[in-house]
């Protein structure tokens, strides 16, 4: 099994992949792909910067597309691939640390250059945190208890480079995504994470469109840090610079 490694700048993660289904493609013109998520940089259950710490990162991803290259020319020619989720994920999870290992999925023969994850309001009951939220993120700032959580949906996007491009053609292939936790929390702290108040006195500093602390503000301008984090384009080695920086060097 080949493998691919995909560096991202920050974070993002998701649980179960369910393969395609196109009875119109036989098995002899799939490939098997197996995706593995890794949160790296962590060691503990928790990580922090400055006066915020995070203890829970829950994320609900709703679908995982593979694009195909626009250049490549074959029988198979939809426009991506959508495997359906939902999969859950918490991003401070020993799992997510360790590295969780997808079931392999059969795809279609082709090249595929970005990788998009659409992110919505989760459904299952069993995780109060995150039901009717697409994100849910919990710890502390100072000594003080937070709360944020977003219930909208969003997309990213996994822009690859030309020599990471995902070309199936009968061999199996294992993708290795990894998020830099450190990285998209010194964002969030950027982004006025860490100013967020406790106003109305209940002992929880509560973040979220319309919250009693009046931190709307601040729970956009992190939404927004978190979209822009994981709009990225992928690096193939092991430093913190994108390649194609590296390359006008």
């Amino acid at each position: 099994m080949k493998s691919l490694k995909i560096l991202l700048a920050t974070i993002i993660s998701v649980a179960l992949f369910v393969s395609c289904e196109d009875n119109s493609i036989p098995d002899s013109e799939r490939s098997l792909v197996q995706l593995v998520i890794k949160a790296s940089n962590v060691t503990t259950k928790e990580a922090t910067v400055g006066n915020v710490t995070i203890e829970k990162f829950l994320i609900n991803i709703d679908e995982i597309e593979f694009d195909l290259d626009d250049d490549w020319e074959g029988s198979f020619d939809d426009d991506d691939i959508s495997v359906d989720g939902p999969f859950l994920v918490d991003l401070m999870s020993p799992n997510a640390f360790d590295g969780i290992t997808l079931p392999t999925s059969m795809i279609p023969n082709a090249r595929y250059d970005e990788i998009e994850i659409d992110i919505d309001n989760s459904r299952n009951s069993s995780v109060p945190e995150i039901n009717n939220r697409s994100v849910y993120i919990s710890g502390t700032i100072g000594q003080t208890p937070f709360i944020m959580w977003y219930d909208d949906d969003f997309d990213f996007e996994i822009e690859l480079d030309d020599n990471q491009q995902i070309n199936l053609s009968g061999e199996s292939l294992r993708v290795l995504i990894e998020f830099r936790i450190p990285i998209l929390l010194q964002s969030l702290v950027n982004n006025g994470l860490g100013n967020a108040a406790d106003r109305n006195n209940n002992g929880i500093i509560e973040i979220w469109e319309d919250d009693p602390d009046g931190n709307e503000d601040i729970a956009d301008n992190i939404i927004d840090a978190i979209e822009d984090s994981l709009d990225v384009e992928s690096d193939d080695d092991d430093d913190d610079d994108d390649d194609d920086d590296d390359d006008d060097k």
